[in-house]
């Protein structure tokens, strides 16, 4: 699923975002994107293949991270990706996109969190738009998003406003994906406490920024904004805590979770898991979970049953797994999962009655 031509263009995408900064010729580009390439291949090739039989998708990112870190260096690969800068920029358009809108509802705050997924405000060009000229950049991200917010594959945002908006003995822990919809996604929970006299929340993040993903550094920033006062006094107040993770990671991998972490999961009433790589890499059939993403590439597709472009916001109680892969041609998707649960329903509701 993780291909050698995604893994190949990927490379080259990274490469070429440095040589613009540095005026590198094409002629380097094209060597030292293939040095990168054979470098991974030279590593997921040993021992007979050992890795390329075991590796996932975090994984070879990692490995494709750290090879162009060890060909440019520290100086000039870090300061090219400017994570932390991007990431607070990110979040300020979400910002002042969700602040424009006004009043929302619970479930139009679940579907822009799901729909910004895929709106990536930490990219060049809108954050160039958005310098240039604000007001037209944010219309055309809220035109994106009203065009998408009914297009749903899986849609159990009711279910989740009925379990969470509710107050609860144990708490409710909400793992972050992106900076930019990671805004919505906190909003929403803000919202939640303020409407509950004792719900618990706890937020997960990486300590490292890591791509696109949300870190301490950006959503420290966040609770500084005035939008996001009453949060802040949660977090004073002990209602709202904090789980730090220290992953190199584009998403967690259970193996490496810390104690705090798994504990917290693992005690909460339910955990809400946003973005597309948390679904496909960080399974945690033990607990109730609401994975909440918008359909993106081919990977998403195979696992979910979905189109591409469709919202996710699915319920998972415990004991149910978001997918079982056996081979590229036998997979137990998410939409299978979840159309199997649902006829199991209706026919002990009508057993019942």
């Amino acid at each position: 699923m993780h291909t050698l031509v995604w893994i190949d263009t990927n490379v080259k995408v990274a490469v070429e975002s440095i040589a613009e900064i540095h005026k590198v010729p094409p002629s380097a580009v094209r060597q030292t994107v293939e040095t990168a390439l054979r470098i991974y291949s030279y590593l997921v090739k040993q021992e007979d293949y050992q890795l390329a039989r075991s590796i996932n998708f975090n994984c070879s990112m990692f490995l494709q991270d750290r090879i162009l870190n060890l060909i440019f260096g520290d100086d000039i690969y870090l300061a090219a990706n400017r994570l932390q800068e991007q990431g607070r920029f990110a979040n300020h358009i979400a910002l002042q996109l969700l602040k424009n809108l006004g009043g929302l509802s619970y479930r139009q705050l679940c579907a822009l969190s799901v729909f910004m997924g895929v709106i990536w405000t930490s990219h060049k060009d809108v954050q160039q738009g958005f310098l240039a000229n604000p007001g037209a950049t944010l219309g055309r991200i809220d035109a994106q998003l009203n065009a998408q917010q009914a297009n749903w594959c899986i849609d159990h945002i009711d279910l989740f406003l009925a379990e969470v908006g509710t107050d609860h003995q144990k708490p409710i822990v909400v793992i972050l994906d992106d900076n930019g919809e990671s805004v919505f996604d906190i909003a929403l929970f803000q919202h939640l406490l303020n409407d509950t006299g004792t719900l618990e929340v706890t937020f997960v993040v990486n300590h490292y920024p890591i791509s696109n993903n949300i870190a301490l550094s950006t959503f420290q920033a966040l609770l500084e904004d005035s939008y996001f006062a009453d949060l802040k006094r949660y977090f004073e107040q002990g209602r709202g805590t904090l789980c730090v993770e220290k992953q190199a990671f584009r998403s967690f991998e259970l193996a490496y979770l810390r104690p705090e972490t798994r504990d917290a999961v693992n005690n909460s009433q339910a955990t809400y898991i946003k973005g597309v790589n948390f679904f496909e890499t960080f399974q945690l059939s033990n607990i109730t979970r609401y994975h909440c993403f918008t359909v993106y590439g081919h990977t998403s597709m195979l696992l979910t049953g979905c189109p591409a472009g469709k919202g996710v916001f699915v319920k998972l109680p415990s004991g149910q797994t978001g997918y079982t892969y056996h081979s590229p041609e036998k997979i137990e998707t998410l939409r299978d999962k979840v159309s199997r649960k649902e006829q199991c329903v209706a026919i002990q509701s009508v057993v019942s009655n």
